[in-house]
């Protein structure tokens, strides 16, 4: 499953409500999570990547950290990657791992989420051809 969608709302954490992402991609791929984080900083140049929990990471652009002057950070692009856990598709003998993901995109305007997408699936592809 593959898609984007700009959010309407999105659910507090039990503690504060958190700001709707400008928009949501959800996808299925074909990585362990020890893969797909070894690939991951080369494709989201400029953004430099923050462990936030086991499954949750922060990227958010290096020396980025407010566009909207008021000092708190909160108007910089960021971006929120949640992986869900590991699993496994058999095909035969042969097993590959799959990960689905959650990329939540804060501060982002359509086109530099087109740029980003498109940057993140070059440098993620797998395949020949």
């Amino acid at each position: 499953m593959s898609g984007y969608s700009a959010a309407a709302v999105v659910a507090s954490d039990g503690d504060a409500p958190r700001a709707a992402a400008d928009f949501i991609h959800e996808a299925e791929m074909g990585f362990s999570h020890a893969e797909l984080l070894s690939r991951l900083p080369s494709a989201v140049v400029p953004f430099g990547i923050e462990r936030q929990s086991a499954r949750v990471y922060h990227l958010r652009a290096a020396g980025d950290g407010d566009n909207d002057g008021d000092g708190d950070g909160a108007g910089a692009e960021h971006v929120t990657l949640t992986l869900q856990p590991e699993t496994v598709r058999r095909l035969a003998a042969i097993a590959l791992p799959v990960t689905r993901v959650r990329l939540e995109f804060f501060n982002f305007n359509a086109a530099r989420f087109d740029d980003f997408m498109r940057r993140l699936k070059r440098y993620l592809h797998k395949g020949g051809g």
